[in-house]
């Protein structure tokens, strides 16, 4: 073999060792991007913060939560305590996502589907909403559907919006206004510190107001 020969089969040994594992990683990287379109893994929003606890998820509503809101929406044991018309079919459903999606796009409020970790399904929701001018002050409200309830969930919901609120959006004031008779909902309240506040205003229904201000 002649010199020449043998330095070009020196070379081309080389260049598959290093090309064909190179060949092998793109590969491989291909594959994994093709696996994770296929969870659906959701793109970052300008402007929306998806929030995370040890059970849940917290992300932004999409018009295919259409059915788990009508679900919610139209529940008599969900509505009992709130001052809304049920919703009766799923345009109604459809409709409401749409101004909640608009409002959160528009920077007009905060609102997150509650999902458990283990499937993206709705369950439940909050958010914050009327803002003061000045964005120190929103309301919260919440909801869970009824097979959810008293197993701790709205309280991790409410836990992690109540840091960000504080701690990102620099509010300095959370008010909430439950029904005097929604027992659950006044204990949630209480147990996040929310203190009973009369500010003189007769209200319908009879809500009450509860008082939250940044530790």
């Amino acid at each position: 073999m002649t010199y020449s020969k043998l330095v070009f089969w020196l070379l081309w040994g080389l260049k598959s060792i290093y090309v064909f594992p190179i060949l092998v990683l793109s590969e491989l990287s291909k594959k994994y991007k093709r696996s994770l379109k296929q969870f659906h893994m959701p793109a970052e929003e300008p402007g929306f913060q998806a929030l995370s606890t040890k059970r849940l998820i917290l992300r932004k509503p999409e018009l295919n939560d259409a059915r788990e809101i009508f679900n919610l929406r139209s529940n008599e044991q969900v509505n009992q305590y709130l001052d809304r018309h049920p919703a009766t079919d799923l345009e109604d459903a459809t409709d409401f996502l749409n101004k909640i999606i608009q409002s959160i796009d528009g920077g007009e409020g905060s609102y997150w589907a509650i999902c458990l970790k283990e499937n993206p399904r709705l369950v439940g929701t909050i958010c914050l909403y009327d803002f003061s001018p000045d964005r120190q002050t929103a309301e919260i409200g919440y909801e869970l559907l009824p097979f959810y309830q008293h197993k701790g969930i709205m309280q991790e919901a409410m836990s992690v919006v109540l840091h960000y609120s504080f701690h990102t959006l620099n509010l300095e004031t959370i008010t909430a206004f439950p029904s005097a008779d929604n027992k659950s909902s006044i204990k949630l309240l209480q147990k996040n510190e929310f203190k009973l506040e009369d500010d003189g205003v007769q209200r319908d229904g009879n809500f009450v107001r509860y008082v939250l201000r940044m530790p």
